[in-house]
């Protein structure tokens, strides 16, 4: 099984992406994004288990707290 690996691979990519500082939606609406609080891990099924793994297999590497949405 290379889950560890498609994880691994998974980190790198999230690594090289640019958030910018605003995004506009509407012709007077903007979004300013600003510090994260928490990671959230939505629209895994009725389990969870692969949002759970993802969580259970960062705990060390991430500085913020991940929540699983399970609704």
């Amino acid at each position: 099984m290379k889950t560890p690996e498609y994880c691994e691979d998974a980190i790198q990519l999230a690594k090289k992406i640019t958030i910018p500082s605003e995004v506009k939606i509407s012709e007077k609406t903007s979004i300013k994004y600003g510090k994260p609080r928490h990671i959230i891990i939505a629209g895994m099924g009725g389990s969870a288990i692969g949002g759970e793994m993802l969580r259970d297999w960062l705990r060390d590497e991430s500085p913020l707290p991940i929540k699983i949405c399970r609704d």
